[in-house]
This record gives C-alpha cells, structure tokens and sequence, in this order.
C-alpha cells in the first residue's frame, strides 16, 4: 500500500539521482584545510612534551594499600567484598533450626530433622569435644 506518493511508488530499487550524488561524492572527497592540519598536528607535539608519570609508582606503607583498594574498584568494592564475607560467616556459623518450620511445610512426614540433613557448625564442635 503506498497510497499513491512517488516516494514508494518505484518497487525497482532504481534512485537514478542517489546513485549519481553519491558516485560525485565518492569521485571528489573534500579535504580538510591546511590550517586545520596544521593546528592538529600542534597540538599532538605539544602534548608529546609533557612528561609521562610513572605508569606503576613503587608505593609503600598506607599508599600500597591505597594502590590496593584502588585496583580493585576502590572503597565500594571492599565495602561488597566484606559485606559478602561477613554473610557467608554468618550463613556458615548460623544454626539450621530457623528453617526447620519450613523443612515441616515441605516434607510433613520426614523422618529426620533438619539438623540431620544440615547440621550446624556448633554440631561438629561439640563432636570434636568428645
């Protein structure tokens, strides 16, 4: 449906004047001035002259931790790093028997607790002391 408009009338993929537009386009590049050149070209020298820092200063005492952290991603980073660690102490020293409730909605009929299928941390303590 084209509703009659030129535009989409020739299904030919014919565009007699494209074409031509952009072999002329393509046959006489345009060419920046020299001016322009010239004040590129300027300032690429002048920041060639400026000195380089030292890409991997040696650093010592709090600076190295500093260089640390800041390779790592910075204080946010850490802060999710020992936010995560304190989790996972917490979930791997935290006793089972608070999920129990859940465990009986689950399997009503089991025949062993929750602490027999995931005993605690303080379980083992308690065996190595006997």
């Amino acid at each position: 449906m084209n509703w009659g408009t030129k535009m989409t009338a020739d299904k030919s993929g014919n565009q007699p004047g494209v074409d031509d537009l952009l072999a002329q386009a393509q046959a006489n590049p345009p060419a920046p001035p020299d001016a322009m050149l010239a004040r590129i070209m300027a300032d690429a020298e002048a920041q060639l002259d400026r000195t380089v820092p030292e890409a991997n200063p040696t650093r010592r005492g709090i600076g190295a931790i500093w260089a640390a952290i800041a390779q790592i991603g910075g204080l946010p980073a850490v802060t999710g790093m020992a936010s995560a660690a304190v989790a996972g102490i917490w979930i791997g020293l935290a006793s089972p028997v608070a999920g129990e409730g859940l465990a009986q909605l689950v399997w009503p009929q089991s025949a062993y607790a929750l602490d027999d299928l995931a005993p605690s941390v303080y379980a083992f303590m308690l065996e190595a002391q006997e």
